[in-house]
């Protein structure tokens, strides 16, 4: 784990194994109250991205905070938490942690930035009782009154086909 509570510098190439975290300690949104990662060269991603809150400091819809600068970037990041707590991927590089009130954090990837911004609550979020919504019970009796009427129509068919079939021969 490569743990940032300031802004500091690798010259040459940054690699982080699926296993690795890459936690950055945040006490405020200025440049300098947040720890931050400078690579002159390669930055390889992958693992985890941990954000630990400090001094009270909480998040808000609209705060960016520079996280690293590189000279190229390879891969992205598995997971992220939210001091300790797992956030959820929410759509790509968007994290929804259920630490935040509604707010969601989001990686933004330049040629040689990688950026974290604090995103407003969505405007038409699902809920978890929208998403596992059930039929009506009214519901499945059309459903049913409908496949009922379509095996009779069936069987009503089958019997004047072998009527006609009968009177022709």
């Amino acid at each position: 784990m490569l743990r940032v509570e300031t802004p500091e510098t690798i010259a040459g190439s940054f690699v982080q194994s699926r296993f690795g975290a890459f936690d950055a300690v945040v006490a405020g949104d200025s440049a300098g109250r947040y720890g931050a990662l400078a690579v002159s060269s390669l930055a390889t991603l992958d693992g985890r991205l941990a954000l630990d809150l400090a001094d009270g400091f909480s998040l808000a819809a609209g705060d960016v905070f520079a996280l690293m600068t590189f000279a190229h970037v390879a891969g992205d990041f598995r997971a992220l938490t939210l001091d300790g707590v797992a956030c959820r991927p929410r759509t790509n590089d968007v994290w929804s942690c259920a630490n935040l009130g509604g707010l969601r954090l989001q990686e933004v990837f330049g040629d040689t930035f990688l950026n974290l911004d604090v995103l407003a609550p969505a405007p038409f979020a699902v809920t978890a009782a929208a998403a596992t919504a059930a039929p009506e019970p009214a519901a499945w009796a059309m459903l049913l009154i409908g496949l009922l009427g379509l095996f009779g129509l069936g069987r009503l068919r089958g019997r004047r086909g072998s009527a006609a079939d009968c009177a022709v021969a």
